[in-house]
């Protein structure tokens, strides 16, 4: 038991001591045209001791999510980027948007990706290293607001850094999500969002 235990310990360990970010492939076509390709997953662990399932005890690993990543840069003004997620026999484009950077106070970008509204939000759930927080839900991509899809909208952002980068602004417009509180389940709503 101390044995596996200890190799839990030296995994979580490596996990946050190692590299946050490391692209599987990353190119450059020319000055102003460039990118990063690769894959993320997340594989989950628990023991189960002697007490939880009468004598035996049980240390048990699945994959949860694998999610493969292309984001770059296409010209002086123009960037993009992707996510697909991969679950249990079901696969979704997650993240797909094109963006336009005109100067780091005016930046305008439209697609389908994360509504800027909160931290909660924005914080993607590759970092968590307990997957338990505030908004957590279960991890199915074909569900139409949990797991990688929660918080993600079709819509265009415009968003931008000022004062030398000490405040930053998102202004956004989106298709929101339907309101069942009217009865009508397949309505969409519009959503704006300002942060």
């Amino acid at each position: 038991m101390r044995k596996s235990l200890l190799a839990v310990a030296a995994l979580m360990g490596a996990g946050i001591i190692l590299p946050q970010k490391a692209e599987a492939v990353a190119f450059k076509v020319a000055e102003d045209v460039s990118g990063n390709m690769g894959f993320k997953a997340q594989i989950w662990g628990q023991y189960l001791g002697e007490r939880t399932s009468g004598n035996k005890s049980a240390l048990d690993f699945s994959l949860n999510n694998v999610r493969f990543y292309a984001n770059g840069r296409v010209g002086k003004h123009m960037y993009f980027f992707s996510n697909m997620d991969f679950a249990a026999a079901s696969a979704r484009a997650t993240d797909a948007a094109i963006g336009l950077k005109f100067m780091d106070e005016l930046n305008v970008q439209a697609g389908l990706y994360r509504t800027p509204f909160s931290r909660a939000a924005l914080t993607d759930s590759y970092t968590f290293l307990i997957p338990t927080g505030y908004f957590y839900g279960g991890l199915a991509v074909d569900a139409p607001l949990q797991g990688p899809t929660r918080y993600r909208n079709a819509g265009l952002t415009v968003w931008g850094d000022i004062a030398d980068a000490m405040v930053k602004y998102y202004v956004g417009i989106f298709d929101g999500p339907y309101n069942n509180s009217t009865g009508n389940p397949g309505k969409d709503n519009l959503m704006y969002s300002i942060r």
